[in-house]
């Protein structure tokens, strides 16, 4: 099991909600896209911080789920 089900059954199972967050990819003249899914905060800051995860006319940012 990895942590993504591990926190979808807790939340499933009335537990504690951990908050998670969605990566964006942002494109200047285009729709958005989410791109990833149910990361922690730290994972989700781990990517965008990324020199990968922006370029000329896009970028990557994350929000809460």
């Amino acid at each position: 099991m990895n942590i993504r089900t591990a926190k979808k059954i807790v939340t499933q199972n009335g537990g504690d909600k951990m908050k998670t967050y969605k990566i964006i990819r942002f494109k200047f003249k285009e729709d958005s896209e989410v791109i990833k899914i149910g990361l922690t905060l730290e994972e989700a800051q781990k990517h965008c911080n990324s020199e990968e995860t922006h370029g000329e006319n896009w970028f990557d940012g994350y929000t809460e789920e």
